[in-house]
């Protein structure tokens, strides 16, 4: 009784608010769910996924793959989560692209008021934090990637609720197991969505368990264990039956000297070192984000990175570049 009249409390006091973020939420899910169907992205990728959970649909669910979608590479393969995401909407509606979506749509909806929770760690002010989720809300970019089935579409989502479940777990300075373990599960999900999650999410987590020296119990540390060694069963029953390939492929992806092969790469030849690509994919995200904020699709042609006489990489912003500033 304590908590519920807590609840009403809560809500008649800043009714406003959430009236507000009940808004945002509706509109956001309007422009989420609209013509879904007719309007909704299905190219090759979304056709190489759905045979492969027809053929698990069809055949049973021993035909789920123990991988997940290729990495852009040679034989570089992601965790199979999103694939089992897929599995479960398709069992339930049926075989469609539409079914294949609803995971991915459900993240993007869900990311709307774990945002506001999330900004609220940081913003006291609620209504500047109700301000930045109605950007979310109706940002074009959010809706659209949240639209169709694509494995990194719902790393928003995760990434969100890894981060926040992490922050809330260390709160006044006490470990929080349930919020911790919730954290270890959101994070073992987000790094089957994407190689970059893979590689970046877990050196953030551990730079920022370092530095704020958290203390973990070991019966929690023992329940982590178990969440990521399920999640994770997949992938490792497959290195142990591929005798380790998919690690040597990553192990080989992150060298130096060689890197994952680009699309580029295979058309000329090139053998191009990791950090080379590491700044070339810099110019290209660099030349996107130009692109939206500008609509200028020459910027691809205005900013370049090369090599000084020095043998050192730097941004060239040319003469058209400087002018479209």
């Amino acid at each position: 009784m304590i908590g519920i009249e807590k609840v009403k409390g809560e809500l008649k006091k800043y009714k406003y608010v959430y009236v507000a973020v009940f808004f945002m939420f509706v509109l956001g899910v309007f422009l989420r769910v609209y013509k879904f169907d007719s309007l909704m992205h299905f190219e090759l990728d979304q056709a190489r996924d759905i045979f492969v959970i027809k053929g698990a649909i069809e055949n049973g669910i021993e035909n789920l793959p123990l991988l997940g979608p290729q990495a852009r590479g040679k034989e570089l393969y992601l965790g199979p989560i999103f694939y089992y995401f897929s599995y479960v909407s398709s069992l339930i509606f049926g075989i469609s692209p539409r079914s294949m979506a609803l995971p991915d749509l459900l993240f993007s909806i869900f990311s709307i008021p774990l945002f506001y929770l999330f900004a609220r760690l940081f913003l006291s002010i609620r209504w500047v934090a109700i301000s930045i989720t109605a950007i979310l809300s109706t940002s074009l970019f959010l809706v659209t990637y949240g639209r169709f089935a694509w494995n990194p579409n719902g790393m928003f989502f995760w990434s969100l609720l890894t981060f926040y479940s992490l922050l809330r777990a260390y709160e006044d300075r006490k470990l929080k197991a349930k919020w911790f373990l919730l954290f270890v599960f959101s994070l073992s999900i987000l790094t089957q969505l994407h190689f970059i999650a893979f590689v970046s999410v877990p050196l953030v987590v551990l730079f920022y368990l370092v530095m704020v020296k958290i203390r973990i119990p070991w019966r929690v540390a023992l329940g982590s264990f178990f969440i990521l060694l399920f999640l994770y069963s997949p992938v490792i029953l497959s290195e142990i039956k591929t005798k380790g390939r998919n690690i040597d492929s990553f192990l080989d992806a992150i060298k130096l000297n060689r890197g994952i092969e680009t699309v580029d790469d295979r058309e000329d030849g090139a053998n191009r070192g990791f950090a080379e690509k590491t700044l070339r994919a810099f110019q290209e995200t660099s030349t996107f984000y130009w692109n939206i904020v500008s609509s200028d699709n020459n910027g691809g042609y205005n900013i370049r990175i090369k090599k000084d006489d020095q043998n050192f990489f730097r941004i060239i912003c040319n003469e058209n570049c400087k002018n479209n500033l």
